[in-house]
């Protein structure tokens, strides 16, 4: 069997990891951030991330400027460029050039006859990265990326944008919810930065989508809108459950309606763990596995599903971690 040319690079960062901090143990790693191996490369920046050896950040980003320009084969899925990113962001690095560099990053690799672009969870993270560092051009940059051909750019694109304060962030993703994507996480993340940006006016917005005809988008809408724990939130919930002419879209809305952590959501849900029956019943108790840790709330659930069916009592006993034996 042919040899693992990262292997006596790996050997090192092993070393180093088993030995105490020492200004020697930090230039072996510093060696190993120019070995020609991205295994090795990441392995030794992680370790030094994991030692908070910030000294060896620069050093990193050699390292990841490096890959930037070498072929796919050296870093297939761009995995290691994106490590190196995240150790970045550990140790708050701040160079915006190099970020960008990492933001237009693309990269074909040949999959099954044709060539795919892999670069797209890269651009992503390096979005986050130019966010961390107040880049001030950075809405411009993150419109560009909510249109990627990736999902997964779009997506972090709209993440970054939840962290970026401001009316135009705001429109951003209203323009973008209203569009759609292909990926529904895509639309999700709208939803969620909008109810983080600005709860308030962004509740009726992102609510309407809860009367959606794609399932997924209802879903999302009724989450992000549930997690807002405003106190109209609420209230709106009950609102859609009370008016859902289908038992699969009251089970949808049970989640959405435990995550408001207001006392009217327990008590609506509670009425309709003991009102509804079967699947539906079991989706209400499943919501309420938020409130597993809250004695008193615990007990009152428990006292509903010991007077309903028995395989309620059976998913209380799972749910709620106890012993059915």
């Amino acid at each position: 069997m042919k040899a693992d040319p990262a292997e006596r690079w790996l050997t090192r960062v092993d070393a180093v990891a088993s030995g105490t901090a020492s200004p020697q143990a930090i230039n072996d790693l510093r060696e190993v951030l120019k070995a020609p191996h991205a295994r090795a490369v990441v392995a030794a920046a992680r370790l030094a991330a994991e030692r908070g050896w910030a000294e060896l950040a620069p050093d990193v980003a050699a390292a990841f400027g490096r890959l930037l320009t070498q072929p796919a084969k050296v870093d297939p899925g761009c995995l290691a460029k994106v490590a190196l990113v995240e150790t970045l962001n550990e140790f708050e690095y701040g160079s915006e050039a190099l970020f960008l560099r990492g933001l237009h990053h693309v990269q074909k690799e040949p999959v099954w006859g044709e060539t795919i672009d892999t670069a797209g969870n890269l651009r992503g993270t390096c979005a986050g990265a130019l966010v961390r560092t107040g880049y001030p051009d950075i809405r411009y940059e993150l419109a560009s990326l909510l249109s990627d051909p990736q999902p997964e750019a779009r997506c972090a694109a709209a993440r970054a944008f939840a962290l970026v304060p401001g009316e135009a962030s705001e429109v951003a993703l209203r323009v973008k919810a209203n569009a759609g994507d292909a990926a529904p996480d895509v639309v999700a993340a709208c939803f969620s930065g909008l109810m983080a940006l600005d709860p308030e006016r962004s509740l009726d917005f992102v609510a309407k989508f809860i009367d959606s005809d794609d399932p997924v988008t209802a879903e999302d809408a009724a989450l992000a809108v549930g997690e807002s724990r405003l106190p109209m939130a609420c209230a709106l919930l009950i609102a859609q459950w009370e008016k859902a002419f289908h038992a699969k879209r009251r089970r949808m809305l049970a989640l959405p309606l435990a995550l408001t952590r207001t006392e009217e959501g327990f008590e609506f849900l509670l009425e309709a763990l003991e009102r509804e029956r079967s699947e539906t019943a079991l989706a209400v108790l499943e919501a309420l596995t938020v409130y597993r840790d809250d004695p008193a709330r615990r007990t009152r659930i428990e006292d509903v599903v010991q007077r309903g069916e028995t395989a309620l009592i059976t998913a209380f006993l799972r749910l709620f971690d106890e012993d059915p034996a």
